[in-house]
């Protein structure tokens, strides 16, 4: 469909008059001799011209310098060769092109230069607005330009999924992401609690003002800590939105009891709620269903096999060979992921930076329990029979036990976890707080470890079996209470 739009024809010697005639409508072409650049032109209107092409890869010639002066005209010949040769290395082509370079105005680039290389973050926030940062470019080969690579965490889309093999940019992928959101909204807007189980780069954002919490490797128990407390938020709701950043999905899943369960329940049901997730995983299938189709934005970086692309498999093999950042969007456009640089300051110190700006703003950190609790916490209920035992992770405060509410207590463990400490407590508490006309104990201690607990005036009876206490007594007594 091409030969009917083109008006002017250029044949050079063919090898047979048909080939001749397919291209000027004569077979002339194939009576050409055969010498380079000997052709037929044939115009626009059918006329037939022959020709001989001009030469531009040879050697440049350039008069002598002797003879670059102004001369009386003269049919006289000029001693000597009136031209010399150019330098070896530069032909007719290259010498027009230099000259007519930089002249005129630059023609329309078809193609923009490939994204081989990683933006710098900060380049890319002037398009931010309130829970949509740019993360990346987009190389729209098709409109000739490169989009801001956008992800909407104020829609149906708030969850995000970063797959890619090791080394592909992953990390990187949500350390811009977490970056974008934190140099773009105020502490309390947005809060970040942290999972890193990947390569440890995530570490650097501990110190952002808006981070809640940062657990890696051997954390498992404040990992359960901001599970404990993103669950909290689902019941009483939160001011601002709240991120759970996992990276390194499949070591999280194996260190973190129960996280799966948690994640998936958050993902149902945390974007009602301002809570929002962002996993990064090795491959599409580490995330089962229930918790995939929860997540609407999907970024797909090179996959360890083409193969298992959920964008395009067959453009997921070219990037194989390009640098880490480069991804796929779900249209099969070309992506790279940004740096997480902002203002020339890497990660660490761009976190730094923004506690300085916000100093006095940062939100509050989640704590675990301690390995020794102190024994003067006060009770909120009534004194005479409430004890507190202990500290309870949901709140941080006291986790109290009203005999007059509950009536009995049971304390169950294993050998040395704490049992016998729980009802020393519990002794002391009672005996301290109340006259022993109002608390008698009996105790029955097979171990002897509840010796001297209690003084003799608050102390109904004290055996180390059941076959020394006085069961009749004591039944009687009850009986008559």
């Amino acid at each position: 469909g091409l030969d009917t739009h083109l008006s002017y024809r250029v044949c050079l010697k063919t090898f047979s008059t048909s080939e001749s005639r397919a291209v000027l409508g004569i077979p002339d072409a194939h009576q050409l001799p055969a010498r380079p650049g000997a052709a037929y032109l044939r115009t626009a209107d059918g006329e037939v011209v022959r020709l001989q092409t001009a030469f531009v890869s040879g050697p440049m010639y350039m008069p002598a310098a002797s003879n670059r002066i102004p001369r009386y005209f003269t049919a006289a010949p000029v001693p000597g060769d009136a031209r010399t040769a150019a330098p070896a290395t530069a032909t007719l082509l290259d010498t027009l092109v230099d000259r007519v370079a930089g002249h005129g105005s630059p023609a329309h680039q078809v193609w923009l230069p490939p994204l081989d290389r990683s933006p710098a973050l900060d380049d890319l926030l002037p398009v931010a607005s309130r829970l949509r940062v740019p993360v990346g470019l987009v190389d729209n080969a098709f409109a000739q330009c490169h989009d801001p690579l956008l992800i909407d965490f104020s829609g149906a889309a708030g969850h995000l999924a970063v797959v890619g093999a090791t080394r592909s940019g992953k990390s990187m992928a949500l350390c811009s992401t977490v970056l974008a959101l934190a140099v773009t909204h105020d502490p309390g807007d947005v809060v970040f609690y942290v999972l890193d189980f990947g390569g440890g780069t995530l570490s650097a954002l501990r110190d952002l003002p808006h981070a809640g919490g940062y657990a890696g490797p051997g954390d498992g128990e404040l990992a359960r800590r901001m599970l404990t407390h993103l669950q909290q938020v689902l019941r009483s709701g939160t001011a601002g939105h709240a991120f759970l950043v996992i990276d390194g999905w499949s070591a999280a899943r194996q260190e973190v009891d129960g996280l799966e369960e948690i994640v998936t329940a958050l993902a149902a049901q945390g974007l009602a709620h301002g809570v929002h997730l962002m996993v990064g995983a090795s491959r599409w299938s580490e995330l089962r269903p229930a918790l995939k189709d929860q997540l609407g934005s999907r970024l797909e970086l090179r996959l360890g096999e083409p193969a298992e692309s959920e964008m395009n498999r067959q453009r997921a093999r070219l990037l194989c060979n390009r640098p880490p950042g480069s991804g796929l969007t779900r249209d099969g456009l070309l992506t790279m992921m940004a740096r997480p640089v902002v203002a020339g300051k890497e990660p660490a110190a761009v976190a730094r930076l923004l506690r300085d700006r916000h100093a006095g703003k940062a939100v509050p950190r989640i704590a675990v329990l301690p390995n020794l609790v102190s024994t003067d916490s006060p009770a909120h209920g009534d004194p005479r029979t409430s004890v507190v035992v202990g500290i309870g992770e949901s709140e941080m405060s006291g986790v109290e036990i009203d005999f007059r509410a509950s009536g009995h207590l049971i304390v169950l463990g294993d050998p040395e976890c704490g049992k016998t400490s729980v009802l020393r407590r519990v002794c002391r508490e009672l005996t301290a707080r109340n006259p022993a006309a109002d608390v008698q104990l009996t105790i029955v201690d097979y171990r002897r470890s509840l010796l001297g607990v209690v003084e003799s005036s608050h102390l109904a009876g004290y055996a180390m079996s059941a076959a020394t206490l006085q069961l009749d007594g004591l039944i009687e007594s009850l009986r008559t209470r």
